[in-house]
């Protein structure tokens, strides 16, 4: 028997919700956990296997400017969550969202600067 008609196993944009992955997400060859493509190491609890092909410890620098604009790191278990989480996304924590002070240290305008 073949595939199901209409059924394309190559086909992305037939992908969509909760399980759809995005171009250059990869899977941890040791969990099995999906991780987003800017991780360089899996963010799965207790597991942080390196992504298959990277060199973790020397491209974490550059992995910071590939994650979205605003994104937050989480102060119980430092997982990176998107921008748009109110509540940390790894599995078994879930804590808050830092407060905007803490997330962004930037000075603020002092009257000097005129």
């Amino acid at each position: 028997m073949g595939p199901r008609p209409g059924f394309y196993p190559d086909d992305k944009s037939q992908k969509k919700g909760a399980d759809a992955t995005r171009d250059n997400d990869w899977t941890c060859p040791k969990c099995g956990n999906i991780n987003f493509s800017f991780r360089t190491v899996c963010n799965m609890r207790k597991c942080n296997t390196p992504k298959p092909g990277s060199q973790a410890a020397k491209n974490d620098k550059n992995s910071k400017q590939k994650m979205p604009e605003g994104s937050w790191k989480c102060e119980k278990c430092n997982n990176i969550n998107y921008p748009f989480r109110t509540k940390c996304n790894r599995q078994n924590c879930g804590a808050d969202k830092p407060a905007e002070s803490k997330k962004s240290p930037s000075p603020a305008p002092d009257e000097n600067d005129q």
